[in-house]
């Protein structure tokens, strides 16, 4: 039997989180903290001890960071899965991984609740919400940042910091640098504070990833070769590596070279616009890659069909529907699984300040041929049909 006393708190150590924290532990609440480990690189240890510090009962880690690359980043991958045609959803794919954790957590700790730091104008609220709606409808979600008395005592940033200083909670943000990181193997994103204000370039220091190539000097080019095996990446340079070092290795090299910055204004879930910087250099490779294998692996028409799909599934990871049933999603994922069995093969990148090209795919599965397209003699090619192709076609469109 649930303990409607006892609350699960997603808690990443932040400013946010540990307040929600030290609130909680004062209302009475028994208060355990899950951190979740996607590959964020943070010191748990420390982050313990400040939960602790906070007023939690207890602190339990999940380690998800192997199944986050190969269940999330690689799928949205394998999707092309891109929000509003630019965002790489990675921060937005985190979250449903996260939740489920904390769902178990409060299973096995017969909590009667969870709770999440997200704000109540932001779109990790709707994906954690949406998460446990999916799968676990009768724990009760504590969101104090949609709790009026919390608003009254905390209304903003400013505030949140300044508790956090009365009640000796360290905390990494400050007035003077107030905008909000989130990391995870996938990338870094950054928003809020001076970046409210589109037209304000981000500060180099806010950077946590990637080199800034306005600061690289003669960087040279690099060369590498991605292989996959149905719609997965094996082996870089030949060598072969489980999914989260393939991640890690990638991300490097990819950050060395300054590649994988993007600066966007999105919209959100609930409709109001957000600026967002975001660093994804290894999955910025991996879009490429794949996308170069798609290319000659599957059908102009597939090809078509992925480029809308890539959008659609885009928003649904965007907008918190991972673990929904809905009829169009179970389609996109059957359509997915499908596509991927096609993508074997290997990929040529060079990588230099601040881009990369793809100079080479090769595939068992490619349906490339150099004979038919040529631009040389060809002597199987009949030039006299091609005047009543090109009629036919437009027929046909103009039917």
């Amino acid at each position: 039997m649930s303990d409607k006393n006892r609350v699960v708190l997603a808690y990443s150590g932040g400013l946010d989180t540990s307040v929600i924290c030290h609130w909680l532990a004062r209302k009475g609440y028994e208060v355990i903290c899950c951190a979740v480990d996607v590959g964020q690189g943070d010191d748990f240890d420390t982050m313990g001890k400040k939960a602790f510090n906070s007023g939690a009962k207890d602190f339990v880690i999940r380690d998800v960071k192997e199944k986050f690359v190969r269940e999330g980043l690689f799928w949205c991958m394998q999707a092309q899965a891109r929000y509003e045609g630019e965002y790489i959803p990675c921060t937005a794919i985190a979250r449903p991984f996260i939740m489920k954790e904390v769902v178990g957590v409060a299973h096995d700790y017969g909590a009667g609740a969870v709770a999440h730091g997200a704000t109540a104008k932001g779109n990790d609220q709707v994906r954690f919400d949406f998460t446990v709606f999916a799968l676990d409808n009768n724990l009760e979600i504590i969101a104090p940042w949609r709790d009026t008395k919390f608003v009254k005592l905390i209304p903003g940033r400013k505030e949140a910091i300044e508790y956090a200083r009365c009640y000796h909670i360290h905390i990494a943000a400050t007035a003077a640098s107030p905008w909000s990181s989130d990391k995870n193997i996938g990338h870094a994103s950054h928003e809020a504070g001076i970046l409210e204000n589109p037209w304000q370039a981000p500060p180099d220091d806010l950077f946590e990833l990637v080199n800034l190539p306005w600061k690289l000097q003669g960087t040279a080019c690099t060369d590498i070769i991605v292989a996959f095996e149905k719609g997965v990446p094996v082996a870089v340079n030949g060598t072969r590596n489980d999914a989260l070092t393939i991640m890690r290795w990638l991300n490097a090299v990819a950050s060395s070279k300054g590649i994988g910055l993007y600066d966007i204004v999105e919209d959100r879930i609930l409709g109001m616009k957000s600026r967002g910087v975001y660093e994804a250099p290894g999955m910025t490779l991996l879009y490429g890659a794949y996308r170069a294998l798609q290319q000659i692996c599957l059908s102009k028409e597939d090809i078509h069909k992925s480029l809308h799909l890539g959008i659609d599934y885009g928003r649904d990871i965007y907008e918190g529907w991972w673990y929904s049933n809905f009829p169009k999603k179970k389609r996109h994922d059957r359509i997915i699984k499908k596509w991927r069995e096609a993508i074997n093969g290997k990929v040529r990148m060079r990588l230099f300040r601040g881009n990369f090209l793809v100079i080479g795919r090769s595939s068992p599965n490619s349906l490339y041929s150099e004979q038919a397209g040529t631009m040389e003699r060809d002597d199987d090619y009949d030039v006299t049909k091609v005047a009543e192709i090109i009629k036919d076609k437009w027929k046909e469109r103009n039917k």
